[in-house]
C-alpha cells in the first residue's frame, strides 16, 4: 500500500482514496531478492528506500512505523499512521501460501498491512493490527480491509 504525497485521487486507488494498493505475481520475480524487489519498485516509480519490507516471523507481532525506521522490519504486521514523515512511504507484505491483509482508515489516512498465516490467523493478527491502529488514533468505524489473493 502507498500513501500519495497529496490528497489528490488516483484513478486506481482503493475505495477512491489517496491510497494505492496492488498485488504482484510470480512474473514480477522473487520479491525476497533485494535486487529484483528494488528493480520492480523502480519500474513502477516507487523509490526502494521509501518501501517498508516486512521480514515475517509467522506470528502476531505488529510494528508501528514513524517514517525513520530501517526499510526492513521484523514483524507480521506494520501500521503507518499518516503524518508529514510518512507521505510517499509504502508498506509491503510478502506471502506465498499465507494471506495478505491490507487496512486503511479513511478518516485518519492510516494504513497497515498484515501477513496472516495459520499461526497469525489463529493468534489474532488482524485483531492485533486493528487494535494497534486504534491505539494510534484510527477509528474502527472507518477502517476498510482488503483480503488479498491467497490459496484456499
Amino acid at each position: 500500500m502507498y500513501l500519495e504525497n497529496n490528497n489528490s485521487l488516483h484513478p486506481h486507488s482503493m475505495l477512491r482514496a489517496p491510497v494505492v494498493c496492488g498485488f504482484t505475481t510470480r512474473e514480477a520475480g522473487d520479491m525476497t531478492n533485494r535486487e529484483k524487489r528494488d528493480a520492480f519498485f523502480k519500474s513502477i516509480r516507487f523509490h526502494p528506500n521509501n518501501v517498508y519490507w516486512q521480514h515475517q516471523t509467522h506470528g502476531t507481532s505488529v510494528t508501528v512505523l514513524g517514517g525513520n525506521e530501517p526499510i526492513t522490519v521484523e514483524s507480521d504486521a506494520s501500521v503507518l499512521p499518516y503524518s508529514a514523515n510518512v507521505a510517499g512511504k509504502s508498506l509491503t507484505v510478502h506471502v506465498a501460501d499465507c494471506v495478505p491483509i491490507l487496512f486503511w482508515d479513511q478518516k485518519t489516512g492510516m494504513i497497515a498491512v498484515a501477513h496472516s498465516g495459520w499461526r497469525g490467523t489463529l493468534g489474532g493478527i488482524c485483531g492485533n493490527t486493528i487494535r494497534t491502529m486504534t491505539q494510534q488514533g484510527a477509528l474502527t468505524s472507518s477502517i476498510h480491509v482488503i483480503i488479498g489473493p491467497h490459496i484456499r
